[in-house]
C-alpha cells in the first residue's frame, strides 16, 4: 500500500506564523485566535504544530490553560476526506 505524505496546501506560508519562544500549543492556539470562526484545513494545522501529535494538541487545547472551543468536520473531495478544524467565537472576543 502506498503511504501518502502530509503535503501542505499551496496557499500556506508556515513560516509567516512562527513567534520564536513559544510551545508548539502556544503557535496553534495563537493561529487558531487568528482566524476565529474560520475552517482550517488539518494540514494547515500539522505544518503550524507539528506533523506528529496535531491533533493531540488540538486535543490539548480544549482543556485548562487554554480553554478553546474548537469544532471539526470532515468533508469528501474526491477520494480523499479533509479534516477541518474551527475555533468557535466567544462571547468575550465577539465584544473586543
Amino acid at each position: 500500500m502506498k503511504q501518502l505524505a502530509l503535503i501542505p496546501p499551496p496557499h500556506f506560508d508556515a513560516d509567516a506564523f512562527k513567534p520564536s519562544g513559544s510551545s508548539l500549543c502556544d503557535r496553534l492556539a495563537a493561529y487558531f485566535k487568528a482566524r476565529s470562526g474560520q475552517w482550517i484545513d488539518g494540514r494547515d494545522l500539522a505544518t503550524v504544530a507539528g506533523a506528529y501529535a496535531w491533533r493531540s494538541r488540538v486535543s490539548d487545547l480544549r482543556r485548562a490553560p487554554y480553554h478553546l472551543t474548537i469544532e471539526n468536520r470532515q468533508r469528501r473531495d474526491g477520494r480523499y476526506i479533509i479534516s477541518e478544524y474551527r475555533l468557535c467565537p466567544t462571547v468575550e472576543s465577539e465584544v473586543s
